[in-house]
């Protein structure tokens, strides 16, 4: 599977679509969540674009499957940290390519969301914001958190979600806006940028 580098401009261009996709300059008031840790980048470079044109707040929610604490922690982590620095580019993306496939054939649902207490009724749409769907279990959980959060206590808060990439075909949950399709990509902030 190709392998993008994402730059500024291609984060200018996601904010710029999603604003349009969303009407954003015509809502109330926004809250942007973004998924830690790769959705935080996409979700701020967002909200700096909409905070000019509508009442708009940021708020941040962790999701984690299991195998991203094993890449980050421990020995294991520091290993992996330092040698990833050394490789060339086209191992990098061999080896994206290789954790791509063997996350596409676990497809679990184990997920770990950390609440997020807000007023959900001082807005009229929340958008959950990640960096990128693989099998869609992270964003459909996220999202699911935030709706029985949100219906708490306002009926009518549209929740909706964004990503830079969906990598999979039929992922189990589709964002209602994506960016990237049936690409990879490597953000300035990765391991192995």
């Amino acid at each position: 599977m190709k392998v993008l580098d994402a730059d500024d401009e291609m984060l200018k261009s996601f904010c710029s679509e999603a604003i349009d996709f969303f009407n954003l300059g015509e809502k109330r008031s926004v809250l942007i969540i973004g998924v830690e840790s790769g959705g935080v980048p996409i979700a701020e470079a967002l909200f700096e674009e909409v905070k000019n044109l509508t009442r708009t707040s940021i708020s941040f929610v962790r999701c984690s499957r299991p195998s991203t604490k094993k890449k980050k922690e421990g020995v294991i982590g520091r290993i992996f940290r330092s040698v990833i620095r050394i490789l060339p580019k086209f191992f990098l993306n061999f080896l994206r390519n290789v954790e791509h496939s063997f996350l596409s054939l676990k497809r679990s649902p184990e997920r770990e969301v950390t609440s997020i207490l807000a007023d959900y009724s001082e807005y009229d749409t929340v958008i959950v914001v990640d960096d990128a769907v693989d099998s869609g279990y992270s964003l459909k959980s996220v999202v699911s958190h935030i709706m029985d959060l949100a219906a708490g206590n306002a009926s009518d808060v549209s929740v909706r979600s964004a990503v830079f990439v969906v990598t999979q075909e039929n992922p189990v949950f589709e964002p209602d806006f994506s960016f990237k399709k049936g690409v990879l990509v490597r953000f300035p902030w990765a391991l192995d940028a």
